[in-house]
Parts: C-alpha cells; sequence; structure tokens
C-alpha cells in the first residue's frame, strides 16, 4: 500500500512540477539584453580569477580569434556566445574582449547548458570608465 501512495505522490507532483518546468523553459528563451564581460572560455573555466578584465582582454580576443569559444558573463552567470544563423561570433566577441558590454540577443536553455544567439553588442564604457551614451 504504501508503495502505491508513493507512487501516486510521484505522479502527482510529476504533472505538477511537468508544466512549471515548461514554463520556465518558455520564461528562459526568448529576447533578452544583458550587461557583462566577453571572455574566452577556455581561460575563464581554467582560471577564473585572472581571466577578466582589461588586463586580460588581449589574450581572450586572440583566444577567441583563434577559435576558442566565446562566453559571456553577467551577473556572476555565465553564457555561451552564439552567432545568429551560420555564422561566426568571434570577430564580433573578440573586439569586445574583456570590456564592459551591453548584448542584445536571445537567450537559449537546452540541456543545461545556457546560450545567448547575439543580435547586437554595445560598449558601455571607453578605457576612461565614462559610460557611453547611445
Amino acid at each position: 500500500m504504501r508503495s502505491l501512495l508513493f507512487a501516486c505522490s510521484i505522479f502527482s507532483l510529476s504533472l505538477i512540477m511537468g508544466p512549471l518546468s515548461a514554463e520556465e523553459h518558455k520564461h528562459n528563451e526568448g529576447e533578452a539584453v544583458f550587461d557583462g564581460e566577453i571572455v574566452d572560455l577556455q581561460c575563464y573555466m581554467t582560471n577564473p580569477k585572472e581571466s577578466t578584465g582589461e588586463k586580460h582582454a588581449k589574450c581572450a580576443a586572440s583566444c577567441i580569434q583563434r577559435g576558442k569559444p566565446a562566453g559571456f558573463l553577467s551577473k556572476g552567470k555565465l553564457y555561451l556566445l552564439l552567432a545568429e544563423g551560420k555564422g561566426s561570433i568571434a570577430r564580433m566577441a573578440a573586439e569586445h574582449a574583456g570590456k564592459d558590454v551591453e548584448i542584445h540577443g536571445k537567450v537559449i536553455d537546452l540541456g543545461g547548458m545556457k546560450a545567448i544567439q547575439v543580435e547586437a553588442i554595445k560598449v558601455e564604457h571607453d578605457h576612461d570608465g565614462h559610460k557611453h551614451k547611445d
């Protein structure tokens, strides 16, 4: 009897959680704007404390240009950057590596990985720390 009650409880929970998960998935996919920094994932994943900011910008740009994956660090969350269509994100990402930027794009959450399909990248601050006004 206990096992039947347990099975019914699990089934009921799955009915409740199923729609919540689907709703969460829908919420994560869509147009969004993020503030953060473009990083090269190779360096960042292996040495996060040394792989951000202006001090690492040249290395990050070089790694991304050579084909290492580009990532985006925003409020403690890390995203893979993707180009629209079948293009490459490398040139656009490398140009802004190590800088504070605003990214406009579509968030994709699939299989536990989050990515942003980039539509536009805007620089937020210049080298003197002054905020850009578009």
